[in-house]
């Protein structure tokens, strides 16, 4: 690396967008993580992969914003649980069951009071609906 790239990290790693975006990074990466242990070892789930991905849309720069998306992303998500689980379970798992998923999740995420994280019920359909 030249001399100059060097002298330049120390600079850069001091910038507050920078380490607001390493911070947010970090955040992250222990929340995912954490879920995906307490899901899979804590709960013993059978979809533990559900937690770390929820976890990934749900942690935000602030504590309030990271709150009322996670709870609109929990609600969502467990609504996308409910709709493949009656697709599946009433009419099968098909390309035209999981297209039915599809345009009930996304109908339902422009739904006012769920509309920033509502698009993890068609996600979320998909995803059981897949597995």
């Amino acid at each position: 690396m030249p001399q100059n790239s060097r002298d330049q990290l120390p600079l850069l790693a001091r910038r507050p967008d920078v380490a607001t975006d390493v911070l947010q990074i970090v955040k992250t990466v222990i929340a995912a993580t954490g879920a995906w242990w307490l899901s899979d070892n804590v709960l013993n789930s059978q979809m533990p992969f559900l937690a770390p991905w929820a976890a990934l849309l749900t942690v935000h720069a602030t504590v309030h914003r990271s709150l009322s998306r996670g709870a609109q992303s929990t609600i969502a998500s467990t609504l996308g649980v409910a709709l493949s689980f009656l697709i599946g379970n009433y009419l099968g798992v098909s390309i035209w069951t999981f297209a039915l998923a599809l345009l009930v999740g996304l109908a339902a995420a422009r739904l006012p009071w769920i509309r920033d994280e509502g698009v993890a019920i068609a996600t979320t359909g998909i995803f059981v609906l897949g597995s």
